[in-house]
């Protein structure tokens, strides 16, 4: 073990003894006296960077200068354990509150993730940060050509060395093009966009804007996987558990767009849960429900049928009053007039041009891929078998495991844990739906599913192969949630206690964020 390895964990166990020295002494009361849990998070927030930069410089300095500072050693130390005595804190005065708990938890270990996977490492994420560099322009139409700052071509980094030379004010950026960008629809950036536009306005280093860009969809992440937790009134556990998968981390603390599908898709399982319990349905759950339809129809339709759950609440809707039918056709029409505007901004000849040509190369032509399913009516039964056979350990293994380009590997430890720790999400708590939608969930789950293999078979596989490729675990988290609420049954409620998942994810994904950090060094 390195040096500088063990420092590190020396600091971290005497920032722990000096919070609970302080705790003893009950000193941070403050904490206690804070009402609004919104100043609580900001706090905590602000003092994970903190702590993290302080933590990350001193261990790059030591390990690629071998130069120990031991004033930002203290610290480091010392901001670590304002941060535990803080979150120490929050976590004693929200322990009975699932969807509090995720949030207090989340911040510093997304903030870890985030810090510690390298620019571009994130599957497509130069993609990703380029459409949304080009969205902060208000360039909403998509297209594979830009103006992006030119510092941007030296942000190339294997390894930690230099990172923290690249955070600085550029009062006189310049610019140059770039040959690519996702062709995602544009509200899958809006966040980090916003976040770049401020950045380039204040003059921020491309590096800095780089990373609050990140901060930007991570914190909605938080929002949406908590508003999940707090608005189901069943089965909160599976989706604490789901929130805290790491591969579900380390994409949200990226560019990527799967954060605001996925987190969306599962979001939309519990609102149906929600609304399932609920005696009415109001205005604000129609324009909820439906705005979450029309995100998901404009960037990942394969999740669509998640919103077949909602037939169960069709005698509901038929008992609503005409008002709320008002502002069902509003959103409907609201919602396809969005549609239509973002078809006509992602008609981008250049880009259909550029995606057919490497279609070309790859021998990827959906067409002809259709027409090989069709000349045998078993085709299609064939490909599904063959495929889940031969894939279906990788898929479970992939659910969380390869993080970044497939190539970081989280410990067997972390990756078994976290199996147990979802498997035992089920068993604490019933969704107590008869048997009729448990089956209906699971055929929901199992339609998508098909349609995640299928697509990628039609647009992404070689014409004529019988295996679908590019499909990963991760698209099948939607599906995970299906799957666990129906089959959940509180069988082992003794276990149902929320400091226990809590600990348990914690350490899970702190040792995964070690993983990280040990691929790149």
């Amino acid at each position: 073990m390195n040096l500088e390895y063990l420092f590190f964990i020396l600091g971290c166990l005497i920032a722990c003894a000096i919070a609970f020295a302080v705790n003893k002494a009950k000193v941070f009361n403050f904490m206690n006296q804070i009402k609004k849990d919104f100043f609580a998070y900001i706090i905590e927030f602000v003092m994970s960077i903190i702590s993290l930069v302080l933590l990350f410089q001193c261990f790059i300095f030591y390990h690629y200068w071998h130069n120990f500072n031991v004033i930002l050693y203290v610290l480091s130390i010392v901001s670590l354990s304002i941060l535990i005595i803080i979150i120490c804190k929050m976590i004693n005065n929200n322990k009975n509150d699932l969807s509090k708990l995720f949030i207090i938890i989340m911040i510093p270990i997304g903030l870890t993730f985030l810090m510690c996977m390298l620019p571009d490492y994130v599957p497509d994420e130069q993609a990703h940060f380029q459409r949304a560099y080009q969205v902060s322009w208000f360039h909403l139409s998509t297209g594979i050509h830009g103006m992006i700052d030119s510092d941007y071509a030296i942000m190339k980094f294997s390894d930690y060395k230099n990172i923290f030379s690249y955070i600085n004010i550029n009062p006189n950026p310049t610019y140059k093009m770039y040959h690519e960008a996702c062709t995602y629809n544009f509200i899958c950036y809006i966040l980090p966009a916003i976040v770049l536009a401020i950045s380039r306005v204040l003059h921020f280093s491309l590096y800095l804007s780089y990373y609050l860009g990140r901060m930007a969809n991570l914190i909605l992440y938080i929002i949406l996987i908590s508003y999940a937790i707090k608005i189901t009134p069943k089965c909160k556990k599976i989706f604490f558990v789901l929130g805290f998968n790491p591969m579900f981390i380390h994409l949200a603390a990226s560019y990527s767009a799967d954060v605001l599908v996925t987190s969306i898709s599962v979001l939309s399982i519990a609102y149906f849960l929600y609304l399932f319990e609920k005696a009415e349905i109001s205005k604000k759950d129609i324009v909820i429900v439906m705005t979450m339809i029309f995100i998901i129809a404009m960037t990942k339709y394969v999740y669509l049928p998640v919103f077949g759950i909602y037939f169960a609440i069709i005698p509901k809707l038929l008992k609503m009053p005409k008002i709320n039918w008002i502002v069902l056709v509003i959103c409907a029409i609201v919602g396809c007039a969005y549609i239509y505007v973002s078809l006509k901004l992602n008609t981008n000849t250049e880009v259909i041009a550029s995606q057919k040509e490497y279609y070309e190369a790859a021998n990827v032509d959906g067409t002809r891929q259709l027409e090989f399913l069709l000349s045998d009516k078993l085709n299609i039964l064939r490909v599904l078998k063959v495929t889940f056979v031969t894939k279906i350990f990788y898929y479970f293994d992939n659910f969380i495991n390869r993080l970044g380009w497939l190539t970081i590997f989280i410990n067997k430890f972390s990756f078994v844990f976290y199996y147990v720790i979802l498997v035992l999400a089920l068993f604490v708590e019933d969704a107590k739906l008869n048997i009729k939608y448990r089956i209906w969930f699971v055929v929901i789950g199992g339609i998508i599913s098909i349609l995640v293999v299928m697509g990628l078979y039609l647009y992404f596989t070689p014409v004529g192969w019988m295996t679908s490729e590019g499909v990963q675990g991760r698209y099948f988290i939607p599906c995970a949630a299906l799957f666990l609420v129906a089959l959940s049954n509180g069988l082992l409620k003794k276990f149902d206690n929320n400091l226990l998942f809590a600990v348990s994810v914690f350490v899970i994904n702190i040792l995964v964020a070690n993983d990280i950090l040990m691929f790149f060094i």
